[in-house]
């Protein structure tokens, strides 16, 4: 299997697929771009689940930790092979995708849009630590 020629297919697939943004992180360079933070909160504020390739770094872990948070780590692979079998499995469940689009603005707003939450588990975990 030619890893670069088969995912670059897949991830162009998915790119287009209004169902799917298809994002790839990988801290050892060269397959892919390097796209977290604003570019994934986006793509979930518009009701775009993202799968992603985690890689070491903070940067390379910052949209699994966005999806794991919202209930969906099936979009959280780290491995190559488990990258491509995901996203063939995503585009071929185009209903699953949709109905997930249809929650993941409502489901983004109760947790990881959510300053209130946030404000309050930092406090809390202030109290735990002191």
């Amino acid at each position: 299997m030619n890893f670069s020629r088969n995912i670059a297919a897949i991830f162009l697939i998915l790119s287009f697929n209004p169902f799917v943004l298809s994002q790839v992180t990988d801290s050892h360079g060269g397959d892919f771009v390097v796209v977290t933070g604003t570019t994934t909160y986006e793509s979930i504020w518009m009701g775009v689940p993202v799968l992603t390739l985690v890689g070491e770094s903070m940067m390379c872990r910052i949209t699994g930790s966005a999806m794991t948070r919202l209930g969906y780590s099936e979009f959280v692979t780290t491995s190559r092979k488990a990258y491509v079998s995901c996203a063939r499995d995503m585009v071929q469940n185009l209903p699953r995708l949709s109905k997930i689009r249809c929650g993941l603005r409502k489901s983004a707003t109760k947790s990881i849009f959510n300053a209130q939450l946030h404000v309050r588990e930092l406090e809390n975990a202030c109290r735990d630590i002191w």
